[in-house]
């Protein structure tokens, strides 16, 4: 048939397509390099001051911080490497991290319609709270494996369901290791995802008309093999409520729902919101024990705020969610779209792409947003909030 071979046509075409893309996005190196961090963005990172580094230097806590090349840039002038500032915040005791006894966090970015930026928001709050120094997993559950490409990597081309959690989901194994990725980002690992993970949708249900096998529990279970390694899971969960989000929902100590302030989206929204609370129903049942979820907090995401009908929206979201959504959001923003065109986060980025005063606006909303989850996270350690 003339439509099959049209459809090997494209998906040969997709191929060069995605390896063209990665291409420009790992260039020139030929692979993903983090850059370096001037003083000023560190030391915000750090929640301290260059006063505090210079003693840190002098008092033999740190080794010196490297120097740009003044014959090149026309002054000297000091910057950190992502190790620098892991190694000062660690000497500070300002890494945000657990402390003996707490558990590691689980937190699924869940949505019930695709389109709200949801793997983005994944990819980037990952990335700044690596850049606070706390060891994060980021556990691609999307088929769709967009945040999995975001790392250079050819989902379908180079993974296969092996490489995935998708053994974990059906109770082939236990153990996550074998399938945990360094990435360019430090403190930040990575469990990919390929088309794979559609299986678990149809052979979880077969499997769970045994009674030895739980819809639920999968995945909580395997996460207990980096219980040690990790002070946060991220989870990037495919736009439907089925077994791998299912699965999520099981192991998850707080959900981050981000939410588009549009009547479309909305109404998404509050049918994710009774949905979720008919599947902790069933949990609870079955467990005969209350779920682990313990707080659910939504973001609005990729707006315009200058709307009308919009700014309308939002008033009836924070009269109906009050303190469940998140005081600042994300509104779309040139300088973000520009750095998900690079398969980068914003964080990433060596400078703006367009001009600074963007970039700075559309990094404090991500800050702001990023704070308030980072409240919520250590609110959840019961430490105060951003310390250690």
């Amino acid at each position: 048939m003339a439509i099959m071979d049209d459809l090997a046509r494209h998906a040969r075409q997709s191929d060069f397509a995605w390896k063209e893309l990665l291409h420009l996005a790992t260039a020139p190196e030929g692979r993903k390099v983090l850059r370096s961090f001037p003083l000023a963005e560190a030391c915000q990172h750090a929640k301290t001051d260059p006063g505090a580094i210079r003693q840190l230097e002098a008092d033999g806590a740190i080794a010196p911080l490297p120097r740009t090349d003044a014959s090149v840039t026309g002054v000297s002038r000091r910057y950190c490497t992502i190790d620098d500032l892991h190694r000062v915040q660690d000497a500070l005791g300002t890494a945000l991290c657990r402390r003996p006894g707490d558990p590691m966090l689980v937190v699924p970015i869940q949505a019930f319609k695709g389109g709200v930026g949801k793997s983005m928001l994944a990819n980037t709050l990952g990335h700044y709270l690596a850049l606070r120094g706390a060891r994060v997993l980021l556990l691609d559950l999307d088929p769709q494996a967009t945040c999995t490409a975001l790392y250079g990597l050819i989902p379908d081309r180079e993974l296969s369901g092996e490489d995935t959690v998708l053994s974990a989901l059906l109770g082939r194994t236990k153990a996550l290791g074998p399938v945990i990725r360094r990435t360019h980002f430090p403190r930040l690992d990575l469990i990919p995802a390929c088309q794979a993970l559609y299986d678990t949708e149809y052979e979880a249900p077969r499997l769970s008309e045994s009674v030895f096998f739980s819809m639920w529990s999968q995945l909580s279970e395997a996460l207990g093999s980096v219980e040690d390694d990790y002070d946060i899971v991220l989870a990037d969960c495919p736009p439907s409520l089925g077994p791998i989000a299912m699965n999520a929902i099981g192991a998850a100590d707080a959900i981050l729902s981000p939410v588009h302030p549009s009547m479309i989206d909305t109404a998404s929204h509050q049918a994710f919101i009774q949905k979720l609370r008919g599947l902790l129903g069933q949990i609870e049942a079955e467990q005969g024990a209350p779920a682990r979820l313990r707080c659910l907090r939504m973001v609005l995401n990729n707006y315009d705020p200058n709307h009308e009908t919009t700014r309308e929206i939002i008033q009836i979201l924070e009269s109906v969610y009050g303190a469940s959504l998140l005081r600042n959001g994300v509104p779309a923003s040139k300088e973000i779209a520009n750095a998900a065109a690079e398969f980068r986060s914003l964080y990433e980025l060596p400078s703006p792409v367009g001009t600074y005063r963007t970039y700075r606006r559309a990094r404090g909303h991500l800050d702001r947003v990023f704070g308030e989850v980072e409240g919520m996270l250590t609110s959840l350690w019961g430490q105060g909030h951003g310390g250690k």
